[in-house]
């Protein structure tokens, strides 16, 4: 901390320009960020309601106090949305009295149709490199895409949804219920337009087997079930 106020302190132009991509409420500021949004159908809202999410259960659940939003199933499933994942300095060992002479964030962008990832990164790119100019300081900025996709969202009135839907209610004695949360998304676009063909995806496991995480599980009885609804829909097929 020698050179404390003698500098403009690359950790702070991060904070500056992090904090303009949102409001206090999650929602994204970015120019051109929502313009291509496409608003939910009659069916599809009605869709929506058949879920029977609480948004309070949702929130004890993932422990925090306050919810961004009245209606958390909507925005999860069917609004785009801008996440700050990470941050980190050159501060390896986070000694406090050390200035960082670098600093970085991990952004995560979810989109939605109709929106294009190309233009969405365009905006996003072009928005940061606003806020930072607008510092006119003396530290560098730079911008990398480590990774993009596109959104997919299925046909849930196609032939091939309705075998599916058929398939497992025959197993479960239940209806299904036609989800829009994320997972396997570029591959599925990128399978979707490679192969020109209709994509059906049907899951497995259950909402709460929390992926990707330390605690992750599948029950036995999904992975049973599955088999014979995957049996069934490929009978229904060929």
């Amino acid at each position: 901390g020698l050179d404390g106020g003698a500098v403009l302190e690359p950790t702070t132009d991060l904070a500056f320009v992090l904090a303009s991509l949102k409001d206090a409420r999650g929602h994204v500021n970015v120019p051109g960020f929502w313009d291509h949004v496409k608003r939910l159908s009659p069916d599809e809202e009605r869709l929506l309601s058949q879920i029977g999410f609480d948004d309070e259960t949702y929130r004890e659940q993932i422990g925090v106090e306050k919810l961004a939003t009245v209606n958390a199933l909507k925005a999860r499933w069917t609004q785009p949305c801008l996440s700050i994942t990470s941050i980190t300095t050159s501060n390896l060992q986070q000694q406090f009295s050390v200035l960082p002479q670098s600093a970085s964030a991990k952004i995560s962008i979810r989109t939605v149709p109709n929106q294009s990832t190309v233009n969405i990164l365009d905006c996003v790119r072009k928005h940061i490199e606003y806020e930072f100019n607008k510092l006119n300081t003396g530290n560098k900025l730079s911008i990398k895409c480590r990774n993009r996709a596109d959104w997919w969202v299925g046909d849930y009135k196609d032939e091939l949804f309705q075998f599916a839907a058929a398939a497992i209610e025959k197993v479960w004695n239940e209806p299904p219920l036609y989800v829009r949360e994320g997972g396997t998304m570029p591959v599925t676009t990128f399978l979707s337009e490679l192969l020109r063909a209709p994509v059906v995806q049907i899951p497995l496991g259950q909402a709460n087997d929390n992926p990707h995480l330390p605690n992750e599980k599948i029950r036995a009885q999904n992975l049973w079930n599955g088999k014979d609804v995957f049996k069934h829909y490929l009978k229904s097929i060929l």
